[in-house]
């Protein structure tokens, strides 16, 4: 299998995240999203401030893979 264009992308909103958030920036192998409507220490790359923020995010992330496949 290879995975050279895989990104992985972890979204999550407490602190049993942050394992997964600080795996992925320290081995810059992929991008850890916190979602919180506070501001808030993390270990993640980004945020997003709610579940309908992620779910945009996943549509922009679907509509260009589609725009990609072209």
């Amino acid at each position: 299998m290879n995975c050279d264009d895989v990104l992985p992308i972890y979204v999550g909103d407490d602190r049993t995240d942050e394992d997964a958030f600080k795996v992925l920036k320290e081995g810059n192998r992929g991008f850890g999203i916190i979602v919180s409507s506070v501001p808030k220490e993390s270990n993640a790359s980004y945020s997003l401030r709610d579940p309908s923020e992620v779910m945009d995010f996943l549509k922009m992330l679907v509509t260009r893979k589609k725009e990609a496949a072209l």
